[in-house]
């Protein structure tokens, strides 16, 4: 084999290394390639030009595939605490006997489901998620725990005697239902960053649940926050009025500007079935966290089928691609 298709194997290589995605069609492109190189007839120079076109559209089918990357569900569990917290306050367990539901039981049947991830958020009133829930889950799921919590001591050491796969910071106030508006990453500055160099330094990844502002998303980067959430809540709030559209631009604004500087772009916050057929468009989505639109539609159909239909409703863009290019 000459110097120059040695280049042009070399230029493969390089090309199916890129993205995942592509990693994943690598060996059976490079053998598919290398057999269609040697049994070619014709001259050595029309065997590489053959080469390079196969090159040129492994990038564009890999190219597809990777702008087709699914994305994922992480499925926050809290309110089933909250129905079980309404009559078992005082109990003296969180689970087993007449305590129910168990949101760990839950988090099970979610995984068989499809779930990529199970989210809690330990809140400082303990209204529904109780920190034994928490030490199960971090124990029984097999996928992975997302630990959404407030940026105070007592919970920064529960996450790291906990070791979850990732936390979320998110403002807490005991008047709020749920969490309502980003954290405000430029007035906290100081804890926000101690926090986040605290798990970056055992390997926790850190995400920062915030707004689409740019400046909040400018000092997410400069503190190292390798993922960010943007809150959807306002855009879902508009979702039926005339600012709609403008709360839409303005998530996209964000989570190009956080792609932009490095950040890993997850969302979350009233997402539902209606308003995911436009939310799924953001650019950049790596993961969306959904949970009281998932266990609504439950009470009715169950919790496979309402699992599956929003992954189903998440990612259904990019069925075409993937039947192309995972064949």
């Amino acid at each position: 084999m000459d110097l120059i298709v040695f280049v042009l194997f070399a230029q493969l290589i390089v090309a199916v290394g890129r993205p995942i995605l592509k990693g994943k069609l690598s060996n059976r492109f490079f053998r598919f390639s290398w057999t269609t190189f040697c049994r070619l007839g014709g001259s050595l120079e029309k065997r590489k030009k053959i080469l390079a076109q196969l090159i040129s559209w492994f990038n564009f089918w890999a190219d597809c595939a990777y702008l087709a990357v699914v994305i994922l569900l992480g499925v926050n569990i809290d309110h089933t605490a909250t129905l079980r917290q309404a009559r078992y306050r005082q109990a003296d367990t969180t689970f087993g006997g007449n305590v129910q539901p168990d949101p760990v039981a839950l988090a099970l049947l979610c995984e068989k489901a499809g779930a990529d991830g199970i989210t809690v958020h330990l809140r400082e009133d303990r209204r529904h998620i109780q920190e034994e829930d928490v030490l199960r889950l971090r124990t029984q799921i097999k996928t992975r725990l997302n630990l959404e919590m407030a940026c105070t001591p007592a919970m920064t050491e529960f996450a790291l005697n906990l070791k979850p796969h990732s936390v979320c910071l998110v403002p807490e106030s005991r008047e709020e239902i749920t969490t309502e508006g980003g954290l405000d990453v430029v007035s906290h500055r100081e804890k926000v960053a101690c926090v986040t160099g605290t798990m970056n330094a055992v390997g926790i990844k850190t995400s920062l649940f915030i707004d689409a502002n740019a400046p909040q998303i400018t000092l997410a980067a400069e503190l190292r926050a390798p993922w960010v959430e943007l809150h959807t809540g306002a855009y879902a709030n508009a979702y039926y009025s005339d600012r709609r559209a403008a709360e839409f631009e303005h998530l996209c604004a964000g989570a190009r500007q956080a792609h932009s500087l490095g950040l890993v772009v997850n969302a979350g916050h009233g997402i539902n079935y209606a308003n995911i057929a436009e939310v799924r468009t953001i650019p950049h989505l790596c993961e969306l966290n959904i949970g009281h639109s998932i266990l609504s539609y439950a009470l009715f159909y169950g919790i496979e089928k309402a699992l599956r239909r929003m992954k189903a409703l998440i990612n259904a863009w990019t069925l075409p691609f993937h039947l192309v290019v995972l064949w």
